[in-house]
């Protein structure tokens, strides 16, 4: 006993120590179920959903035990990066347990409203509506990732000007554009372009990851060698970038993915599966 002791409390000591440098609070580990990258997550009620490229697998964690709760496996579809993923404010049904929970396919021209339920400790995802996305050509947006502002009932698109998240050239830039978020019990829709109802744009910043509305703010990460990872915070209401973190700053040097908050703090997932704080 006294030895496990001695030894949870290096382990928890060690922890410490690499949060108060700006380390992780959490580390996923290995998933057993695919060799797909992890991309996009989103935290509710203390329990962190992870997504994986190709929408293949859906780690589940419950972030205040530090454990691995589950692996929902799923078909995998190349197409569905699930670059992000946030949670809405509407359940599919009462007494349901998590709000609807939306995942950006990015490549797959539609987003994915999709219900989580638990039975017996095992969690499943049921997909209950596609929100269809005009192609890329047609919106002047590529590589569209969606941004759920649940509150005030708006979906945010936001993407490059151009066809490359890796280039600056030929006038490309980020635009982030507002949309009024489908009632998911409508059914399968298409968003109609023309019926944009705000826009704004930034300078173009290298490869767009993970991304949260919080506090009424557009909180994103970017990046993927060490000198292109950043974190912003943005006021959608004037399209002015609030504060801006550079990979120094938040002690990250792997490629940011998932955007969520957790204890009503923002936090950032890493493809290795390390979970950073990235605000005090």
């Amino acid at each position: 006993m006294k030895r496990f002791f001695l030894f949870f409390f290096f382990a928890f000591a060690t922890l410490s120590h690499a949060c108060a440098q700006g380390g992780p609070f959490f580390s996923e580990g290995k998933c057993t179920a695919t060799r797909q990258s992890r991309q996009g997550a989103a935290c509710y009620d203390g329990v962190l959903f992870q997504f994986h490229n190709a929408n293949g697998v859906v780690e589940v964690f419950d972030l205040s035990r530090g454990v691995k709760l589950d692996e929902i496996v799923r078909l995998e579809v190349a197409r569905q990066h699930c670059n992000t993923v946030a949670f809405g404010r509407k359940r599919w049904a009462k007494g349901d347990r998590f709000p609807l929970i939306y995942v950006s396919t990015e490549r797959d021209d539609r987003i994915l409203v999709c219900r989580i339920t638990e039975n017996s400790g095992r969690f499943s995802i049921e997909t209950v509506q596609n929100i269809f996305l005009p192609k890329s050509e047609e919106m002047g947006l590529y590589f569209p990732n969606s941004i759920i502002d649940g509150r005030g009932r708006h979906l945010w698109l936001s993407g490059y000007a151009r066809n490359s998240w890796q280039k600056a050239s030929d006038g490309n830039h980020l635009r982030y554009i507002r949309f009024a978020l489908p009632d998911p019990h409508a059914g399968d829709v298409t968003i109609d372009f023309a019926k944009k109802q705000r826009e704004f744009t930034l300078p173009f910043t290298y490869a767009t990851q993970g991304v949260v509305f919080h506090k009424g703010r557009i909180c994103q990460a970017y990046g993927v060698p060490k000198e292109t990872i950043m974190f912003r915070v943005i006021n959608p209401r004037n399209g002015k970038i609030v504060s801006e973190k550079r990979s120094e700053e938040l002690g990250i040097a792997d490629e940011p993915e998932g955007t969520f908050v957790y204890r009503n703090r923002l936090a950032v997932v890493t493809i290795l599966g390390d979970c950073y704080y990235v605000e005090k």
